[in-house]
């Protein structure tokens, strides 16, 4: 009876940091969506991003941490829609790259690594900088 009653609230915390996790994440991904259709001018289209993929991986300090894409859309003149990945480690932005056919990269952690670890071409007349917004904390709110 005990040892049930304590798996259970042991497997209730896990999923319960899991979810906190993803949901700090998801913020960090809204925040980046925001500040990259605001620094490249375009349109955030329904203010929000969605998760794509996830799965684990090792940080730059060696520890096991998730790595997750999340999508968004944004409209250049308010009538196409276009599609446009964020890739996090953990809560460190990775890169942000739209144009799925050529995989241009318009943010990075650094344009040549991203480029090298995706076997992707590099287009470093479209990278934007964005290593101020890569802390560990949280996301500042918006400005408004």
């Amino acid at each position: 009876m005990w040892n049930t009653t304590i798996v259970i609230l042991v497997i209730l915390f896990i999923v319960i940091l899991i979810w906190r996790s993803n949901l700090r994440a998801r913020e960090q991904a809204i925040y980046i969506a925001k500040q990259t259709c605001k620094k490249i001018n375009v349109q955030l289209l329904d203010d929000t991003v969605a998760l794509k993929k996830t799965r684990l991986t090792r940080s730059d300090s060696g520890s096991i941490c998730w790595l997750r894409n999340y999508e968004f859309e944004y409209s250049t003149n308010d009538i196409d829609r276009n599609l446009c990945t964020i890739q996090l480690k953990g809560y460190q932005l990775v890169q942000v790259f739209y144009d799925e056919k050529q995989h241009t990269t318009i943010v990075s952690e650094n344009t040549n690594s991203a480029a090298q670890n995706n076997d992707k071409p590099s287009y470093s007349n479209n990278v934007i900088n964005f290593t101020q917004y890569k802390d560990k904390n949280t996301p500042p709110k918006d400005e408004q």
